[in-house]
């Protein structure tokens, strides 16, 4: 270490020296100790003081200690060697941007001082700077899939190139852009290390217009397919974000009609998809087995009412018995016309009717089928009797 320095700081160690003899007066205190009164060393004065403490250090290989020397000397009073020793300690501490900075100042001062000549040990300043430079901007490479998107570091209007990319960066941190034409823009951080290589590429992801969609289905543990895929089981909470356009939705469970659907999502909106699943084969309730023996009865009630107008048409209407089958003609007509509008409505009701499990059931708004309340009509008519039935929903 001491034989490099010694090597490559002799002019300067030389300059040094010339420059204490010629300029120090002999009746000047030593740095540190107070001058006489009268007396005060100039800025120049005090730099060359400063600067030999720098010297100093140096050749014992303290060479933070030297560089903090040379740097004040350099704000007290700039000299042109200096600036060479506060280059040289700098890269033996590896402090590259100050290798480079002070060796470039040096070289310019110099010129500056001699009609722009150069040192004498020019190239091997420059090669000292070149080292320095290399050392200090590693070389940082950015690529993307796909490539062709244009970089621009800290500014998203100052592009440097497209990738893929590659350039020498001083250590820090950076902001880089990637832009390009269809993909979304990427914005992030990256850091360069000292004498590392940085090496960042990215995934672009293209510009699509999108929307999300929110499904409900009526039972749990359902199947939820969306273009194929399956995304999930009922309870489904997530809210899965699709390109525009027309999409297709299955949804099944065991024991269950499916569903198979398709709805359209548009841009920047939530698309709500209700899915009610039924039994596939329900078995009968009461409303059947209720309905039929309505209908049963009904029907043989509304026989009987024939019979008795049939018999009654044979008797005079002023006899006991006219009267008597008369009656039993409306009750038939009347009993078993509104058993019978009742049966076929719970019958029809059965069978419109779509039912679930209650223990399958997620909300309590999905019921077991629409609310129905049968209706009957029965309206006697000479020579017969006019029935009427429906459902109110």
């Amino acid at each position: 270490m001491i034989r490099r320095l010694d090597a490559a700081c002799l002019v300067a160690m030389v300059f040094l020296a010339s420059i204490a003899q010629a300029q120090v007066p002999p009746a000047e205190p030593p740095p540190g100790e107070k001058p006489p009164e009268g007396l005060t060393l100039s800025p120049k004065d005090r730099a060359t003081a400063l600067a030999k403490e720098g010297a100093d250090y140096a050749r014992n290989g303290q060479y933070a200690e030297a560089a903090s020397k040379f740097q004040q000397s350099v704000l007290v009073y700039p000299m042109t060697d200096v600036y060479y020793n506060l280059a040289y300690v700098h890269e033996q501490l590896g402090e590259w941007k100050g290798c480079v900075d002070n060796y470039t100042s040096y070289l310019e001062r110099y010129k500056a001082e001699h009609d722009g000549a150069d040192p004498p040990e020019v190239a091997a300043v420059k090669r000292s700077i070149e080292k320095c430079r290399e050392t200090a901007q590693p070389p940082v490479s950015i690529t993307s899939t796909p490539e062709g998107a244009r970089v621009a570091l800290d500014d998203r209007d100052r592009v440097v190139g497209t990738t893929p990319f590659e350039m020498k960066l001083d250590p820090g941190t950076y902001t880089v852009f990637l832009l390009k034409e269809g993909f979304q823009p990427v914005e992030t951080r990256v850091v360069v290390q000292p004498k590392q290589p940085g090496k960042f590429h990215f995934e672009l992801r293209p510009v699509v217009n999108t929307g999300k969609v929110r499904i409900t289905v009526n039972v749990k543990d359902a199947n939820i397919f969306i273009d194929g895929k399956n995304v999930g089981i009922s309870p489904y909470l997530e809210t899965p974000e699709l390109e525009v356009g027309r999409h297709q939705i299955v949804v099944k469970r065991d024991d269950y009609t499916s569903v198979n659907q398709t709805f359209e999502i548009q841009k920047g909106e939530t698309r709500e998809v209700d899915v009610a699943l039924f039994l596939a084969n329900p078995q009968p309730s009461w409303r059947s087995y209720l309905g039929w023996t309505g209908i049963a009865i009904g029907a043989i009630a509304v026989a009987g009412g024939v019979v008795s107008f049939y018999f009654a048409d044979q008797e005079f209407s002023d006899t006991d018995d006219f009267k008597l089958l008369s009656t039993l003609q409306t009750v038939g007509y009347s009993v078993g016309g509104s058993l019978l509008g009742i049966g076929i409505g719970l019958v029809v009701w059965e069978g419109v009717m779509d039912r679930v499990n209650d223990e399958d059931l997620i909300q309590a708004e999905w019921s077991d089928g629409p609310r129905l309340v049968p209706l009957a009509n029965i309206q006697p008519l000479d020579g017969g009797m006019f029935i009427s039935g429906g459902l109110r929903f």
